[in-house]
């Protein structure tokens, strides 16, 4: 018998590290063909010099990378991975199961909820139009400084190797895009998995499992900390908290929503809570369950377990 809570967090690593670690692969190929490319450029003494052309370089070169994406085996490689979303929701539905035992999980039907990430993936990791606006033209701007201030040739490679691959800035700019949408979207769909269940049963509360580090938000520290790490639905007990007053108070005090007013803005809701949680790149958990003695004292056992693992989890990824 597997262990739920290992499983649980076990799979969304191994998915995540999959994406993490072809990042690390492609990207080095990525850097071969931004040098290939800067020999292009004029060049003095070792230095970058400004020309009439320079303009129109720069803009073929984002149109090249572009191109050389399309052309390139990240499209079909990268694409190879987005079927391992099967066991994420197994892994999900068994983590459930601990608190919600008198559920039939094999009776809830996830495809079209699978398709839909799926499909939101694809746009946003394959598509050639999000690759030029999130990678492609990070790079121009390094160029285009570069030959502004007549920069050495060996500073500039220095700072695209830095940019590109380097660990310093969080794996690179194709590491860092990558990642945070496929942790994003490993959370959501586990997030979309535990609010059909909440629907289908009619739960009435909300477990939020994971630990708290230094860097967690105010938002999960507040629920963690503050509301016995559980939000109700349709009640309000003391040292507990009340979902639509969390909601409100996390739209006007939480980070890591986005900036509002633009589109990748989240506005957190009661139907949405679920799979946003604690905004973009939240590794916390909301688990659905019905709030009486017996499951409250079964969720806060599962809580217990689950916070230590992933506080151990995380301790062992530093090393």
């Amino acid at each position: 018998m597997k262990d739920p809570i290992k499983f649980k967090i076990d799979t969304q690593d191994r998915l995540i590290n999959r994406f993490e670690q072809f990042n690390k692969e492609y990207a080095p190929i990525l850097l071969d063909k931004i040098f290939e490319y800067i020999d292009k450029f004029a060049r003095s003494k070792g230095f970058l010099v400004l020309e009439k052309n320079s303009g129109f370089l720069l803009g073929e070169f984002a149109k090249k990378l572009v191109d050389d994406f399309k052309n390139s085996t990240y499209i079909s490689d990268i694409g190879s991975l987005l079927g391992n979303f099967d066991e994420l929701e197994t892994a999900n539905k068994l983590l459930l199961s601990v608190i919600n035992d008198n559920f039939d999980f094999d009776a809830l039907d996830f495809s079209k909820e699978k398709k839909l990430i799926i499909n939101e993936l694809t746009e946003s990791l394959l598509r050639p139009e999000s690759f030029r606006v999130n990678i492609a033209n990070d790079v121009r701007k390094i160029l285009a400084r570069n030959i502004l201030t007549g920069a050495p040739i060996k500073d500039l490679k220095d700072e695209l190797k830095r940019s590109v691959i380097s660990s310093e800035t969080g794996g690179g700019i194709l590491g860092r895009y990558t990642t945070q949408i496929t942790t994003d979207a490993v959370s959501q769909y586990s997030g979309i998995i535990n609010d059909k269940l909440a629907k289908e049963v009619d739960l009435n509360a909300i477990g939020y499992l994971g630990s708290i580090i230094a860097n967690s938000r105010v938002q999960c520290v507040r629920w963690k900390d503050q509301k016995g790490a559980v939000l109700l639905r349709k009640e309000k007990i003391a040292k507990l908290g009340y979902l639509p007053d969390e909601v409100k108070w996390a739209n006007a005090n939480g980070q890591g929503y986005g900036k509002k007013g633009s589109t990748s803005y989240i506005l957190l809701t009661e139907a949405n809570f679920m799979q946003y949680r604690g905004g973009y790149g939240c590794r916390h958990d909301a688990i659905p369950f019905h709030f009486d003695d017996k499951y409250y004292t079964r969720y806060k056992k599962l809580k217990d377990q689950y916070d230590k693992e992933t506080l151990k989890n995380i301790e062992s990824q530093k090393k």
